[in-house]
């Protein structure tokens, strides 16, 4: 299964005491993941998934001050994930 989409991020920058705020930055969105599962005649499931998550803003910041730059950064996160549990049916 995955997601893509589109939105908006912010940060905040703490210099010197001074708080500052970005403009709303362009952002993108993008994770997959790919996982099974297994239910035992027992009733008991077992299974697990493997994700990735990603990222990307880019934009003007702000106009003035210490936010006046043009910035293009991003994140990308990999989880493994486990399932455990009980069915009744």
């Amino acid at each position: 299964m995955s997601h893509i989409g589109a939105g908006s991020a912010q940060f905040t920058l703490d210099y010197h005491g001074d708080t500052k705020t970005s403009r709303r930055l362009r952002a993108w969105d993008f994770d997959l993941s790919v996982g099974s599962w297994y239910r035992f005649p027992s009733g008991l499931a077992l299974g697990g998934s493997l994700d990735y998550w990603a990222m990307g803003f880019a934009g003007k910041a702000g106009d003035n001050d210490i936010v006046d730059t043009d910035v293009s950064g991003g994140m990308g996160i990999t989880r493994l994930n486990f399932l455990a549990g009980g069915s009744f049916f």
